[in-house]
């Protein structure tokens, strides 16, 4: 009988911890969670001009800059939406 009693205690516990994890707020995707828009801009080695975005995190804003093509690191975006969505709060 006490054994059943202490496996009894023992479910109640791993589920209540369950919903402890289960219940903990998502990743904010922003520049705390996104250490790509903390790299300094890379323009690329190669020859190409592409117009890009990257975070600069001293203004804290997204700015342009003209991609060569190659070489590129996590801190360069299609677009400014999509470096705003990814690195601004």
């Amino acid at each position: 009988m006490l054994a059943i009693r202490s496996l009894i205690v023992v479910f109640i516990l791993l589920a209540v911890a369950s919903l402890f994890v289960s219940a903990a707020p998502a990743p904010n995707r922003n520049a705390r969670s996104a250490p790509g828009c903390f790299l300094p801009v890379s323009r690329g080695v190669c020859k190409g001009h592409f117009g890009r975005y990257y975070y600069d995190s001293s203004s804290r804003s997204c700015q342009s800059f003209v991609y060569g093509g190659c070489a590129d690191n996590a801190n360069n975006f299609y677009s400014l939406s999509d470096c705003r969505r990814t690195c601004q709060n």
